[in-house]
């Protein structure tokens, strides 16, 4: 398992509004989809890079429909930050 950031509103917020939708601010730059396990063990053979051109919602949605991953942490390559989290909808 990953450490990083943890950002918190000052004020309550809904939270991400439409979280069956990639976000359309992240699919502008380099992304390293960082796979991990139901053991929360990072899966290194489904580690994926997208870029501009790429259909990032696609990728991450085939990356969450294998069994064998659990949840993906979406990271900048540029900076290495963790943007967020996805899991599947199920």
């Amino acid at each position: 398992m990953e450490a990083g950031p943890v950002f918190v509103h000052a004020e309550r917020c809904a939270g991400y509004l439409t979280p069956d939708r990639y976000p359309e601010n992240m699919a502008r730059g380099r992304c390293m989809f960082n796979t991990f396990d139901p053991d929360g063990n990072r899966a290194y053979d489904h580690i994926t890079f997208v870029s501009p051109g790429d259909s990032y919602e696609e990728t991450l949605a085939e990356l969450l429909g294998r069994p064998e991953v659990a949840f993906v942490h979406v990271r900048s390559v540029d900076a290495g930050c963790l943007a967020f989290e996805a899991r599947p909808v199920r």
